[in-house]
């Protein structure tokens, strides 16, 4: 197949228009035709959207580069914005054209199959899509004869829709496909940039009250409810688009307090699909007044910290001047924060009918209690049973404070850390020169070692403890089994001066057996000071320390 008149392309031209004009140059009734020689799909003449093996086959037709066919398609849309943002962005069904472009030029341009295309810059109009007669949508073929299909109403004749310019709206800005960038509000936004930023925006703009015309409502999407498929709605959206970012960021903030007003569900959807933006470096000059807007919400309690904003970037929620009171409950109990309130030493207040602490005030509350801990807290950090440590603060080795909104005394965390530092040393090995100080407590517990008695030696200089390998606790210490020793033997003396002396220490003194010291204890020369009643029944034996010795001396000079 080839055509006998072929008509030179013309700039900004579509494919489809392109074709129209070759239907018409060569007397065929329409495009259709065409397709139907070429057994080609009609929903490229449609759309202005081929596929691959069509576009290579009108190029051999048409003796025209694939790029250059490319170029006047939808493709080149799709290949710019990607699929997802090209099916938003891209009309596919619908046609709307300016009737004096038509009149002018006889092509339908290429720009006017994007969304954001609304108004001819040229002669001020917003772009038609129906018959201002009967409302018919336009098609192709109708356009290009600047006639209605169904009425014969020339669309040129009655144009109504003026465009009044503003010095905030800058159209331009959506046909910058070819030169690649353009400037918007002092930014340089790429053609995918700001179709992205429209799109997002719009979620934000649907519903919400024109800031351009009284009492209208802002209807974009012509799926929900109320909706309107027409392309003067999308062009009064992109007006209050202008609008929005006009004015940086008082403007943003009011259509952002709109978003306030509406179900959560939709709230959260709307918020969580205009932050999507925000991967991109391009959009920080919006990011930060979106999170500084969101963060003012959250500190007046009319949002919760799940918004998708503070998930994205969790570190706004250090910022907060106030957190709810629920939350707050992590760090103290319901009546622990009332107390507090009730000693002003915590900052509360009601908003939206909901309680707000300050966190300030919470965080300083929070760092002192972090400071103290309670005795059953110590016990496990010194790795000691309670009764150990109530010992401890006995004898002044440790000590309680009262502190603000505290119904008990609390040990300071430092104090305790400072007591593991100053009596335990880190090695890399251990040997058997040092015994577990556990195992040192049930082996000699019967004479009166006691842990706080080893801890006393620890911090004199008199008993080394170590730990191995890392900083722990008593619980995993060891001691120097030498010093340990003269510490027992320490023991033993004092108690056989204050006490007296064990049947078994008085065998080893007088160098005699047992049956020798119950002899003794028949004859009247020893008798025990006094007898302990151990558990099980039996008995153990004290005496008096200088009769042993007295004895002791007597046998030296008898023999």
């Amino acid at each position: 197949m080839k055509f006998v008149f072929l008509p030179i392309t013309k700039s900004k031209e579509s494919l489809i228009s392109y074709l129209n004009r070759i239907a018409n140059a060569n007397r065929y009734l329409n495009t259709f035709q065409i397709a139907d020689a070429l057994k080609m799909n009609y929903n490229g003449l449609r759309t202005n959207h081929f596929t691959s093996p069509e576009i290579t086959l009108l190029s051999e037709l048409i003796d025209t580069p694939s790029n250059k066919i490319i170029s006047m398609t939808s493709n080149y849309f799709e290949a710019l914005l990607g699929e997802q943002l090209s099916n938003k962005m891209v009309l596919k069904s619908r046609f709307k054209f300016c009737p004096l472009c038509i009149t002018d030029d006889s092509i339908y341009q290429m720009s006017w199959f994007l969304r954001s295309i609304t108004i001819c810059t040229k002669h001020q109009i917003v772009l038609c899509d129906h018959c201002n007669v009967c409302g018919s949508d336009a098609s192709i073929d109708s356009i290009m004869a600047d006639t209605c299909r169904f009425c014969a109403h020339a669309y040129s004749s009655s144009i109504t829709s003026m465009d009044v310019p503003k010095e905030w709206t800058i159209h331009q800005i959506f046909d910058c496909a070819d030169a690649g960038e353009a400037r918007f509000m002092g930014h340089n936004l790429t053609f995918k940039n700001i179709h992205q930023l429209l799109y997002t925006s719009t979620l934000f703009l649907e519903g919400c009250p024109s800031p351009l015309i009284p009492d209208q409502v802002i209807r974009i999407f012509h799926n929900r409810r109320s909706g309107l498929r027409d392309n003067l709605s999308y062009h009064n959206a992109i007006m209050s688009f202008f609008w929005m970012y006009d004015q940086f960021p008082e403007n943003f903030y009011r259509i952002l307090e709109y978003q306030l007003k509406l179900p959560t569900k939709s709230m959260y959807y709307r918020t969580r699909e205009f932050e999507k933006i925000f991967g991109d470096e391009t959009f920080n000059w919006i990011k930060s007044a979106y999170e500084h807007f969101w963060l003012s919400k959250l500190d007046e309690g009319r949002v919760r910290k799940d918004l998708s904003v503070f998930k994205r970037n969790t570190s706004l929620l250090e910022q907060r001047g106030y957190i709810r009171k629920e939350e707050a409950k992590s760090y103290f109990s319901n009546e622990k924060l009332i107390s507090l309130v009730e000693e002003n030493l915590l900052i509360l207040k009601e908003n939206n009918k909901k309680y707000l602490v300050d966190r300030r005030s919470l965080n300083k509350q929070f760092e002192s209690k972090c400071r103290f801990v309670s005795k059953a807290k110590c016990s496990q950090l010194l790795g000691l049973n309670m009764e150990i440590v109530k010992g401890l603060l006995e004898v002044g080795i440790l000590h309680e404070d009262s502190i603000d909104g505290a119904f008990s005394k609390l040990i300071r965390k430092e104090e305790i850390d400072h007591l593991l530092e100053k009596c335990l040393v880190m090695i890399n090995k251990i040997d058997d020169g040092w015994i577990a100080f556990s195992i040192s407590l049930r082996k000699y517990n019967t004479i009166g070692l006691s842990a706080i008695l080893l801890i006393k030696k620890m911090l004199e200089g008199n008993l080394a403890a170590v730990t191995l390998n890392t900083i722990g606790n008593f619980k995993k210490c060891y001691i120097n089994r030498n010093q340990l020793l003269l510490t027992i033997k320490e023991i033993k003396e004092k108690r056989s001066v204050e006490k007296g002396l064990y049947r078994e220490e008085i065998m080893q003194i007088l160098k005699i057996g047992e049956k020798a010291v119950v002899s003794l204890e028949s004859s009247g020369l020893l008798v025990p000071k006094q007898i302990i009643q151990l558990k099980g029944g039996r008995k153990r034996y004290l005496y008096d320390r200088e009769k042993v010795m007295e004895l002791a001396r007597s046998n030296e000079k008898a023999s």
